[in-house]
């Protein structure tokens, strides 16, 4: 497990220890993130959802060459309005599949570069612009790899103005891009 950051914060998490970097730059590396899912958590309650990889609040983090996979938020980077932005950091190279009720990356920040990464299997989008925790702009999202996901790139109705490569499908603008599949009793 490669972290370097001025802080790091394993938190005890769904019976297992997830790593959030907190408070400072760094990079997160060549990891290798699976199997991190909060049993009880339902779409309507993300604050509690387990990830593979979780920045917060936490400016200039490049999260680079990591493998994620069967977890609820795959690479998460979340500001806060207490302790500060998620800004200024970069996720390319990453693998990511498998993500449950959330996104492969939730980007809760402004001018950040997601870049060249694969996401396969995420029941809400591939790629979230998540305008839910306070102004969301300036974001570079291009090249990444999508495959079977419920929308690629969704973007908050209230996210501002961001770059998306013209190779990519137009982005979806809502909270929302679908309700999970209801479990019928047979």
């Amino acid at each position: 497990m490669q972290w370097s950051a001025v802080r790091t914060v394993f938190r005890a998490s769904k019976n297992v220890f997830e790593p959030m970097l907190t408070s400072g730059t760094g990079n997160i590396t060549s990891n290798v993130a699976m199997d991190d899912v909060w049993a009880p958590d339902t779409i309507s309650d993300s604050a509690d959802a387990a990830s593979g990889i979780l920045v917060y609040a936490s400016r200039g983090v490049a999260v680079s060459g990591n493998t994620v996979g069967n977890t609820q938020f795959g690479i998460a980077f979340v500001s806060d309005p207490t302790f500060g932005p998620a800004d200024g950091g970069t996720v390319t190279g990453n693998r990511v599949a498998a993500t449950h009720i959330f996104d492969g990356i939730e980007l809760c920040g402004s001018s950040n570069t997601i870049q060249s990464n694969r996401i396969n299997g995420s029941d809400e989008s591939a790629i979230h612009v998540d305008s839910s925790c306070g102004p969301v702009t300036n974001n570079v999202i291009s090249g990444n790899t999508i495959v079977e996901a419920c929308a690629g790139i969704l973007v908050g109705t209230a996210a501002g103005p961001s770059e998306f490569s013209a190779s990519q499908s137009e982005p979806e603008i809502g909270a929302s891009c679908c309700e999970i599949p209801r479990v019928r009793n047979v």
